[in-house]
């Protein structure tokens, strides 16, 4: 009897110690949840940990919906667990589109097998609150599959089209937002008028203005045909939907600001975080 339940207790202790070992060495394969405007070209990280050494070649599959979502380009480098400049996109597979594959490879790996395994470009292609998840269904190393790797799927967002409040004079909130690389907001003229754009601090300091820093603050109008940059600030410019695409330099420091825009009718603003 104490035979037995000497046995049974080696067996738990065994297992859970195989267990602890398998789910501490597991590679893994993780896909962050993005959110990627219509029409919109974004860089996704493809990032985990492979647990097997001596690794020369490595491929990812990717499971997606071809209807949302567009993979256009993969790329490694040196600090990358795939240290290819142009990572391969291979064996894409749109039998099912709703469930469409693709495999991103390299076959320079870095001794670090820990991090960043590569960037893959994603367009928006759907819309409106079209939603995919982006998963990783096989990791092969060395060409051969690693049956106990593990994966984490992201959720991708193609958001619609905005929708446009019709009243005289509009200043929407901007999108991203907080951001750190760029933003837009979106703006509607009821009537031709001249507009002016100021950025100021909460304590009323004004940091940017359109004529200042014509790169920082560029207007685009909204059309079916797409978006039509308007060169000169301070032309008058005609009813419609509009864009303003905001770029901060390299001196903008993080924090709370206003935009503020100046038409002929009146006078707008709208509160923003920027983070570096």
């Amino acid at each position: 009897m104490l035979r037995k339940r000497a046995i049974r207790l080696l067996i738990i202790i065994f297992g859970f110690y195989y267990y602890s070992y398998v789910s501490y060495a597991q590679s893994n394969v993780s896909v962050p949840d993005t959110v990627i405007p219509r029409g919109k070209i974004y860089s996704i990280p493809i990032s985990g940990k492979i647990d097997i050494s001596n690794v020369d070649s490595l491929r990812i599959r990717l499971q997606y919906n071809a209807r949302v979502i567009d993979i256009k380009s993969a790329a490694g480098n040196d600090n990358f667990i795939m240290n290819c400049r142009t990572v391969k996109i291979t064996n894409q597979d749109l039998t099912n589109i709703d469930k469409a594959t693709i495999d991103v490879s390299c076959d320079s790996i870095s001794p670090t097998t820990t991090g960043i395994f590569c960037m893959i470009d994603v367009e928006g292609l759907a819309g409106p609150d079209s939603l995919t998840n982006l998963i990783p269904i096989a990791v092969y190393v060395n060409g051969n599959p690693d049956l106990l790797a593990l994966s984490d799927a992201g959720l991708i967002k193609v958001p619609g089209p905005p929708v446009y409040q019709r009243f005289p004079e509009w200043l929407g909130q901007n999108y991203p937002n907080p951001f750190s690389g760029y933003t837009f907001f979106h703006l509607s003229i009821e009537n031709e008028t001249k507009v002016d754009f100021k950025i100021f601090t909460n304590d009323g300091s004004e940091v940017i203005s359109k004529d200042e820093n014509s790169e920082s603050l560029q207007l685009y109008k909204v059309t079916s045909t797409g978006n039509i940059k308007i060169n000169r600030f301070e032309d008058v410019i005609d009813k419609g939907n509009y864009e303003l695409h905001f770029i901060p330099d390299a001196e903008l420091a993080s924090g709370s600001y206003f935009l503020v825009m100046l038409t002929d009718n009146g006078i707008y603003n709208i509160r923003f975080l920027y983070l570096k």
